[in-house]
């Protein structure tokens, strides 16, 4: 991010920093999915007090992704 403020701050093109910002938004998608994927897989392997999948945390989880999506016009 701080490349991108130097790009601004330096006049290049618009072009050049959405480029950039494109990249940032591809990483860090793809991290987040990363970190989903993984929760998800401890989250089943995970029990509850009665021996049952700790389904309530893993709906959280899933909401939360889905709120912070990059690119929802619905976002606040």
């Amino acid at each position: 991010m701080r490349g991108i403020e130097k790009m601004i701050d330096g006049g290049r093109d618009c072009e050049s920093i959405v480029t950039q910002l494109a990249a940032v938004r591809s990483g860090s998608e793809g991290v987040g999915a990363l970190l989903l994927n993984n929760y998800m897989q401890l989250c089943f392997r995970k029990t509850d007090d009665s021996g049952d999948v700790t389904v309530d945390s893993l709906a959280r989880t899933v909401a939360i992704w889905g709120r912070i999506r990059v690119g929802d016009s619905n976002q606040s």
